[in-house]
């Protein structure tokens, strides 16, 4: 039997989070609600750094599907942008 190892989530994992105007705009049309993004998050599954400095990306899943949501730490501020969510099929 294999066991998920539970990701290890940086500091900033619990500061709180508000969404880019781009991924206000898109949620819609990639058919997923703030409750479902929000419950993506909360079940990640892995986070790396992104190529552009700054980001990080979280694998997630929604419905069966693979997701992946890019996340912006705003440390003076001390919350986290959540810039966009894509799926990469």
């Amino acid at each position: 039997m294999t066991r998920r190892h539970k990701p290890i989530f940086p500091p900033w994992w619990s500061w709180p989070r508000t969404v880019s105007d781009h991924i206000e705009r898109r949620m819609l049309d990639r058919g997923f609600t703030h409750l479902q993004l929000h419950a993506m998050l909360a079940h990640a599954r892995h986070i790396r750094p992104s190529t552009t400095d700054g980001r990080f990306v979280v694998d997630c899943s929604l419905r069966g599907r693979q997701w992946r949501v890019v996340l912006e730490p705003q440390p003076e501020l001390q919350q986290v942008v959540i810039v966009t969510a894509f799926s990469p099929d």
